[in-house]
């Protein structure tokens, strides 16, 4: 269903200002997953009556399994917390489809920095941090890129069936 992607419609401004802000600051501020939570919770009776259950577990486990990572060095708290709270508006009939997206978009995100770097080189700082801070990676690129990919997925899936 096309109408169960509206509460992830209501979050694309916020996903803009976490990439930019990741980009710029590799950092996501606690108030955009502040923000993402609050369009969540106003967004609950949008949702089928089972499937808040789900959401919840969902991004609990998300989390859970983002928080082990962030202990061993190898995510950062931003995307530790942005993470799970989009997936909060991920209907489960999309999760695997949120899966393929994200994926797509870690790589596009790799390539995408990689090809910024290099174009740079060694002119200088570009006031990006993403681009002048060697082996760091602005995954909220990414979070933000699968988030306002898998609505139109979702509908260009659903006007060809």
């Amino acid at each position: 269903m096309i109408g169960n992607m509206i509460p992830m419609l209501l979050l694309a401004p916020l996903l803009v200002a976490v990439a930019f802000g990741d980009l710029a600051r590799l950092r996501i501020s606690n108030r955009l997953v502040l923000a993402a939570l609050i369009i969540f919770a106003t967004s609950v009776p949008l949702f089928a009556p089972d499937e808040l259950g789900l959401r919840l577990a969902a991004g609990v486990a998300v989390f859970l399994a983002l928080a082990v990572l962030f202990a061993l060095g190898l995510m950062g708290g931003g995307d530790v917390k942005m993470l799970p709270a989009v997936v909060l508006f991920v209907p489960p009939e999309h999760w695997g489809n949120f899966a393929l997206v994200l994926s797509a978009a870690l790589l596009a995100g790799v390539a995408g920095v990689g090809v910024a770097r290099a174009a740079v080189g060694s002119r200088g700082p570009t006031g990006w941090l993403a681009i002048d801070t060697p082996r760091a990676f602005p995954m909220g690129v990414s979070i933000a890129l699968a988030g306002l990919l898998l609505p139109i997925l979702a509908v260009t899936v659903q006007f060809f069936r």
